[in-house]
């Protein structure tokens, strides 16, 4: 994936990559401090620090994410969930509250685990696609 910074004029200030394997970046919501949260879906090994450190998780924890970078572009955190099976997951829109609770929308076509680390809470597709809203808090991250 790749992130770019622009001023209110139109200039070019910074851009960020990263991933690794299959990385698809879907959402992007601006916080409330001006932390950027970039959700989508990935599958292999990924990276998600686009600095030299390595962050990296495989499909095996999870297949969807949600990854925060502060205003210079630079990592905080990422959190993934959605299970092993990566079969049409996506996260495809995020949208931060007044509280700062990330508020995730999208889409599944095979069983998906909506529970962020141990926990879990499975939900089956009722036909080829289904869609799934998912609100984290801050404490989770």
């Amino acid at each position: 994936g790749f992130l770019n910074k622009f001023d209110s004029d139109g200039t070019f200030v910074w851009a960020k990559t990263w991933g690794s394997g299959y990385t698809q970046p879907r959402g992007l919501s601006l916080g409330n401090n001006n932390d950027i949260y970039i959700s989508g879906a990935f599958s292999g090994i990924a990276d998600f620090d686009p600095s030299p450190k390595v962050w990296e998780y495989s499909h095996r924890d999870g297949c969807l994410f949600v990854s925060i970078f502060n205003e210079s572009g630079s990592l905080k955190n990422v959190m993934t969930w959605g299970g092993e099976n990566t079969y049409k997951k996506y996260a495809i829109g995020t949208v931060i509250s007044p509280d700062d609770d990330i508020h995730i929308v999208g889409n599944f076509g095979s069983p998906i685990d909506l529970a962020p680390g141990e926990d879990e809470d499975i939900h089956y597709s009722q036909g080829d696609t289904d869609t799934f809203i998912l609100k984290l808090n801050q404490q989770l991250l």
